[in-house]
């Protein structure tokens, strides 16, 4: 199975790669996203919505039997839908890759969270420091 990541571009539609294998009749439109807790099945939905016309003509013009829309959203706290680990079977992925990506996720907030708190603590001694030097 060839595997094509395609960010942030135009998908020509009207051709397709020339695929002679088993799976050439099987497309995965996959996007990560990593929203905050309370949106996180808004964001899901809202994939599953922003593929839908994409997953049609794909089929239409490629000829294709299936196409799968995969959305791997995971929340910055770590939190994991449902259908995480069944979208993760349909890549053919071990059902561990999650824990990695939750790990990844939750230490990538922890680094943001860092950062904030010191550049805000180095302000507020800043301010601290010219407060006492004017009185």
């Amino acid at each position: 199975m060839d595997i094509v990541c395609l960010r942030n571009i135009s998908i020509n539609t009207l051709h397709k790669g020339d695929d002679n294998d088993d799976d050439s009749n099987k497309t995965h439109l996959i996007d990560v996203a990593f929203p905050n807790s309370h949106n996180l099945n808004s964001t899901i939905a809202e994939k599953l919505r922003m593929y839908t016309d994409l997953k049609e003509e794909l089929i239409r013009m490629w000829q294709l039997k299936t196409t799968y829309i995969l959305p791997l959203v995971l929340s910055t706290m770590g939190i994991i839908p449902n259908k995480f680990n069944k979208n993760l079977e349909l890549l053919n992925l071990h059902p561990s890759v999650y824990t990695q990506i939750q790990k990844a996720v939750i230490l990538n907030s922890c680094c943001i969270s860092r950062n904030f708190v010191a550049v805000n603590k180095r302000c507020l001694v800043s301010e601290i420091c010219i407060l006492l030097r004017t009185s």
